[in-house]
């Protein structure tokens, strides 16, 4: 998408990357719940000052918790921010979405 548009004058398109670089020593790959910590301590900031922004996002996500790093924590409340566009790909959201209401509610929240 970025490449389709990087020629049109009316749109502005940019990449907020969920695996932000960080500078320093790497994170163990042992420990990989310090280092989810580690990373979406690096993306929250950057996330939410990209989003001040855009006037629509694009979200991508699966289901279960890859839905909960990625779709819940990208959600605004009651309209207040940009447009969502979800790219929900998983074979599993019949499931994920009978058994978490979490899920439903953000789904919810976006199609207002």
């Amino acid at each position: 998408m970025l490449d389709g548009w990087q020629d049109d004058p009316d749109v502005q398109a940019w990449l907020i990357p969920v695996n932000p670089s960080r500078h320093g020593p790497s994170m163990p790959a042992g420990i990989k719940f310090l280092r989810t910590l580690a990373t979406e301590g690096l993306y929250w900031p950057l996330l939410f000052r990209e989003l001040q922004r855009a006037d629509v996002v694009h979200v991508f996500s699966a289901s279960y918790t890859s839905f909960l790093l990625a779709a819940a924590r990208d959600s605004r409340r009651e309209n207040t921010g940009p447009a969502v566009v979800l790219n929900y790909h998983s074979g599993e959201a019949p499931d994920h979405l009978r058994r978490s209401a979490l899920a439903r509610r953000v789904l919810k929240s976006w199609s207002m």
